[in-house]
């Protein structure tokens, strides 16, 4: 019997920081596969609101990026 290792890959750190007033740069390394960037209005409650981001990355460097407003308080 063979039996082998099996080695979890590790969730991409995530980057937020202020671009300009009222908009985010969002980014993580570049490859990440099989992960889902989101986004909610709100972080309260159960659930929260979740959606997923619809504006495709940008490849800057060794990272992918996203600008997106940013709102609430």
């Amino acid at each position: 019997m063979d039996i082998g290792a099996y080695e979890a890959e590790p969730f991409p750190s995530l980057a937020i920081r202020l671009s300009m007033p009222g908009t985010v740069i969002v980014s993580w390394p570049d490859p990440s596969t099989g992960f889902v960037l989101q986004q909610t209005t709100s972080m309260s409650g159960h659930g929260g609101g979740w959606s997923e981001v619809t504006q495709a990355p940008v490849v800057n460097g060794a990272n992918k990026e996203v600008t997106l407003p940013a709102t609430g308080q």
